[in-house]
């Protein structure tokens, strides 16, 4: 019964190390995961989860044109603005 329950545990302890591995390769290639984890506190697993909850910026164009109080619609590759935005 013992050495059922430590096989189990050494083969979760497994493929916990094997999975922080694979999310350590992750976000080492990916400048956003870097970035994120240069904020103290942000360990991989944090960074993973911020960035994959908040979508990514469309365009400075795009983000520029929503600091400037007109909306932007995305259409395929281009950005058009919003019909309410043109009044």
């Amino acid at each position: 019964m013992i050495e059922a329950m430590l096989d189990a545990r050494r083969a979760i302890l497994e493929g916990s190390d094997r999975l922080h591995r694979v999310l350590i390769q992750l976000v080492q290639h990916d400048l956003v995961y870097r970035r994120l984890m240069t904020v103290p506190g942000v360990s991989p697993v944090a960074a993973l989860s911020f960035s994959r909850a908040m979508p990514r910026p469309l365009t400075l164009q795009a983000a520029m044109s929503l600091v400037n109080g007109s909306a932007v619609l995305q259409t395929g590759s281009s950005l058009e603005p919003c019909p309410a935005a043109s009044s």
